[in-house]
């Protein structure tokens, strides 16, 4: 496995080649005829990405990646469910497999084919944005000194989106309570219908974010699999 690293301004190198000649050596290889490429394992130095077990969504990064399997690392050990999928910061899916899982790192199979070159690169049909998690939570909202019930209807690092009944100006300050998360102070950014994006004044670590799915989620069995790690 081929170690990375990434150069000023974010470009990724894999065996003292930038990403680009890297995956040109891949493309080559698989034009020559051969499975070679299906071989090939990538080494990512910290991909954040979103794991969706069963009804519970987690915060995860991608560590390594071939066109058969994938090797995460989340912040909390991620709960045993029925189904699993990756979802990367452009909003791609992917069906998954659990192999092997060991505390906070795990490794599953691709269900389906991949599209490696995509995964690399982060690059999708709609523009990368903060891993976010999809809720439907209760929470109380102060705006100019009165309270509101609200609904978190979804929560990232940086914002989250709420829906609220009662009319908010573009730009105005709001507090949000919830015993789900933290105390979040934070700025109207946009209003559709009842629903409006915030901008938090202090943004959250993944591993906070992590820490609010646990909490919204309540207690669950921890993912256990086999420790077959060849096989992803």
């Amino acid at each position: 496995m081929g170690d990375r690293e990434k150069t000023d301004w974010g470009q990724t190198v894999v065996h003292g080649k930038t990403l680009d000649a890297a995956q040109d050596a891949v493309q080559a290889t698989g034009n020559a005829g051969t499975d070679a490429r299906a071989e090939v394992r990538h080494s990512l130095l910290i991909r954040p990405a979103k794991i969706i077990c069963g009804p519970r969504e987690l915060p995860c990064v991608i560590r390594d990646v071939s066109e058969n399997g994938i090797s995460v690392r989340s912040f909390v050990p991620l709960p045993d469910a029925d189904s699993f999928e990756l979802e990367l910061l452009s909003g791609e899916r992917y069906d998954l497999e659990p192999v092997w899982a060991e505390e906070l790192a795990a490794g599953f199979r691709f269900v389906g084919e991949v599209d490696l070159e995509q995964i690399l690169t982060g690059k999708g049909k709609y523009p990368p944005r903060p891993v976010r998690l999809t809720l439907q939570v209760p929470a109380l909202m102060k705006a100019d000194g009165l309270s509101h019930p609200v609904t978190l209807a979804n929560i990232s690092q940086h914002g989250a989106q709420i829906e609220c009944s009662q009319p908010l100006a573009v730009h105005q300050k709001v507090q949000i309570k919830s015993d789900c998360v933290p105390r979040l102070d934070a700025l109207v950014r946009w209003r559709r219908g009842n629903f409006y994006g915030l901008v938090f004044e202090q943004t959250f670590q993944l591993k906070e974010l992590s820490d609010v799915a646990v909490r919204i989620h309540g207690s669950f069995a921890f993912l256990k699999a086999g420790v077959d790690r060849a096989s992803a």
